[in-house]
């Protein structure tokens, strides 16, 4: 037996969340693709076997619209050239948003088995399954910029401190991300079990069973993953001043 489904809704949003100027939108795509096979067969007249696959992959792109650069602006860019965000109290916001630029893919497949056995009163069923899950995850935080200010007439100046003479910059916050932007998370999931359906009587049966469910830790898929061992980590007590000496790589894994 085999199914399949598949969906897709494309969608443009002429405002982004948070941005009140016309022109900065967003383009969305949301796709989903289901596929199934199953195959129940009879070995003898009390034996069957049931054998399942399947495959899904789910899709979610967020693309902002962004029309102007920062080079138009005449403004050194951040990461991306695009312009970046820029917010002023009360009054307008444009620009891209912090977080609305990301692409999640999500694979997974599954393939699973079922073996019944009649035994009497009894129905024996063993089987297992196993479900590896291979991701993509890319988002661009605040890699355009973002620059917040509270009043209009420090938009109109955009000094810094020492150029409108106060201990103050016009511009209240100013962000910028960098570093990593794109990972690929994977997990391999499998389980083990075993049942009985014992029917005691016409009117009782009593369901048994056990079963095996192992989550996988996450792996990067292109090995650019660490993380912290404590049993690496020196355990001499730092003085008061603090001191981070002793403190090697050895210890990131």
């Amino acid at each position: 037996l085999f199914r399949s489904l598949y969906s897709t809704d494309p969608t443009f949003l002429p405002f982004e969340s948070g941005v009140s100027v016309l022109g900065f939108g967003e383009n969305d795509t949301h796709a989903n693709t289901n596929l199934s096979l199953s195959h129940t067969y009879s070995i003898t007249p009390t034996l069957v076997n049931e054998i399942r696959a399947g495959y899904q992959k789910n899709l979610d792109i967020q693309l902002p619209v962004t029309p102007i650069t920062s080079a138009q602006l005449g403004m050194a860019p951040a990461v991306l050239p695009d312009m970046a965000s820029i917010s002023i109290s009360g009054e307008f916001s444009a620009g891209a948003g912090q977080n609305e630029n990301q692409v999640i893919r999500q694979t997974t497949w599954e393939i699973d088995d079922t073996l019944s056995k009649v035994i009497g009163k009894h129905q024996i069923k063993v089987g297992g399954s196993f479900n590896p899950t291979r991701m993509l995850y890319s988002d661009l935080f605040v890699q355009r910029g973002v620059i917040s200010i509270q009043s209009f007439p420090d938009f109109l100046l955009g000094m810094s401190g020492a150029q409108n003479g106060t201990p103050y910059s016009n511009l209240n916050q100013t962000l910028v991300g960098n570093g990593r932007p794109t990972a690929y998370p994977n997990f391999n999931n499998f389980a083990l079990f075993g049942q009985d359906d014992f029917r005691v009587t016409d009117r009782l049966t009593l369901n048994l069973g056990l079963r095996y469910q192992y989550n996988g830790q996450q792996t990067y898929g292109d090995g650019k993953m660490s993380n912290w061992d404590w049993r690496l980590y020196p355990k001499g007590i730092p003085p008061a001043g603090g001191t981070l000496e002793g403190l090697d790589r050895k210890s990131v894994v």
